[in-house]
């Protein structure tokens, strides 16, 4: 509402259009319209970008997070809003938790061989 009203403005198009009560199709539509900022070659340079250097942990969390919310978009189901968000995010913190104590588990398993 407040870009609609003009009263802010981001550096970043379709922030009105990709608001979680928006019809996906015009997220979608002004996406296709901005591929410098959306296209696959746009993606790939900020990949290439994160990857020389350490993504931290909340970040990875919240990549994981976009994945899923767009992976269920993408199957007709609505945007998150914020108790899925959460929900979402606290089930991240645990499948890494997990990942991490497994880790260990097998570090101190090789160190007593």
């Amino acid at each position: 509402r407040i870009v609609n009203l003009g009263l802010a403005e981001f550096n970043e198009p379709c922030v009105a259009e990709c608001r979680h009560d928006v019809e996906v199709t015009e997220c979608a539509t002004c996406q296709e319209e901005h591929p410098e900022i959306y296209g696959e070659e746009a993606r790939t340079e900020g990949e290439k970008i994160w990857a020389k250097t350490p993504i931290p942990e909340y970040c990875r969390g919240r990549i994981e997070l976009l994945r899923r919310e767009r992976a269920d978009m993408a199957k007709g189901l609505p945007a998150y809003g914020k108790e899925k968000r959460v929900a979402v995010m606290a089930q991240i913190a645990a499948e890494e938790k997990a990942k991490n104590e497994n880790a260990q588990h097998k570090t101190k398993e090789k160190k007593h061989r």
